[in-house]
């Protein structure tokens, strides 16, 4: 008779947690959801009965129509829930290429980890409709640098249970900051069979002085199917900005080792900061701030000239879309000039990838005014030289004037 009891009593528990549990669907978007589509569905928790429930599981019964997104897990933790308590539990699902338009029903179950032969289960359903895009577009790189011829592509997706033909991808930029190079915005395809994707590549480029930022592409296609010539109008963004680039020259002297940075790319460049990664030294970090593109700074090092062989550096920033860069630099010193207090002399060091475009620069410079004066100097000795010849032939001839003059009072 005790035994019956317990078991009873066990019974009435688990039927008032299955009771104390309500799941409902919140909301879902796109609402209503689209046919090839994913859809995010949030889903409602509630705990309406008189006690604490514990560990409780949210699963999810995926249908032919509703499929689980990939990155997605079946079953999500709720979690205990207080007496009157909700959470909310998002799912994204893909509605797929067979789904019928209306409502399309999927299945949530709910459990106690401890005891997960009790459960409540609910049948609810999601509105769809059909897609009214035929084909997806997508574009990639979606950065480009302003002044730099880029190649991008566009992707097109048939997202139709029918072969679509005679596709023209055309498209435009509204202000005319950024145009195609070396050929018109037009492209043309054959055909693309049901769920196939193809692509449409253009060079493109935008204005060196444009103002960095996301700059919408007006897209329209024209295809055929079996309802004939239709026309799909699609925007999408393309940044303009990104990455830049630097040019680095040095100065050392006993006690500083000098970093020239140029801005020498199309971006601004934002949070610049340079680390001397070799030699070691305690203040490694010189915090430049905003470079703007054609501009540059100096960044001070107190370092030991004996010590220093090699230059490492490290530049890191935040380029125009709001992203991180690293840029690392070596660079090997001149041995002899090293070691004296003057700046670097580059025309003693060989003209190597290490070394920077400037620093090249400046070694053929120096090049150019050591062979201009080495051509003054023997100019200057060739002058004299005559001078000399002149002089020399000169005093010849009033010696030679003197003896005949001497010659002619004797007789």
């Amino acid at each position: 008779m005790k035994k019956f009891i317990i078991v009873l009593l066990i019974l009435i528990s688990l039927t008032s947690i299955v009771n104390a549990v309500d799941l409902n669907i919140s909301y879902y978007d796109p609402h209503p959801a689209q046919v090839g589509e994913f859809v995010d569905v949030w889903v409602t928790i509630t705990n309406s009965g008189s006690a604490v429930t514990d560990d409780l599981i949210l699963k999810i019964l995926p249908k032919d129509s509703l499929q689980l997104a990939t990155e997605e897990s079946v079953e999500k933790e709720i979690g205990s829930l207080k007496i009157n308590e909700s959470k909310l539990i998002k799912y994204k699902l893909l509605v797929s290429n067979n789904a019928v338009s209306g409502e399309n029903e999927i299945e949530f179950l709910v459990y106690s980890k401890d005891t997960s032969s009790v459960s409540v289960s609910k049948v609810t359903s999601i509105n769809v409709e059909e897609s009214k895009k035929n084909i997806e577009v997508s574009v990639n790189p979606a950065v480009i640098n302003p002044g730099n011829p880029s190649e991008v592509e566009f992707t097109l997706k048939n997202l139709t249970n029918e072969t679509v033909s005679n596709i023209v991808v055309s498209w435009t930029e509204s202000n005319g900051l950024i145009l195609p190079i070396g050929s018109d915005n037009k492209k043309y395809i054959l055909s693309i069979l049901p769920l196939e994707t193809k692509s449409v590549s253009y060079t493109i480029a935008a204005d060196p002085n444009i103002t960095t930022g996301i700059y919408p592409i007006d897209l329209t296609l024209t295809f055929n199917n079996s309802n004939g010539e239709n026309t799909q109008e699609s925007t999408l963004g393309i940044i303009a900005g990104g990455k830049t680039d630097f040019d680095m020259s040095y100065e050392i002297s006993d006690s500083q080792l000098s970093i020239s940075i140029a801005n020498i790319g199309s971006n601004d460049a934002e949070s610049v900061i340079v680390k001397l990664i070799k030699p070691s030294i305690t203040n490694n970090t010189q915090i430049i701030g905003t470079l703007d593109k054609g501009d540059y700074t100096i960044a001070n090092f107190e370092v030991s000239s004996s010590s220093v062989n090699d230059i490492e550096l490290e530049l890191s920033y935040t380029d125009t879309t709001g992203q991180r860069q690293t840029i690392n630099k070596k660079i090997t010193l001149n041995t002899i000039s090293k070691d004296s207090n003057m700046p670097m002399n580059f025309n003693d060091v060989p003209n190597d990838s290490n070394l920077s475009q400037k620093q090249n620069f400046q070694m053929g410079q120096m090049n150019n005014r050591q062979t201009q004066s080495q051509n003054y100097f023997l100019q200057a000795g060739i002058a004299i030289m005559l001078v000399g010849i002149i002089f020399v032939g000169y005093k010849k001839r009033a010696k030679l004037k003197e003896i005949i003059s001497t010659f002619k009072k004797r007789k």
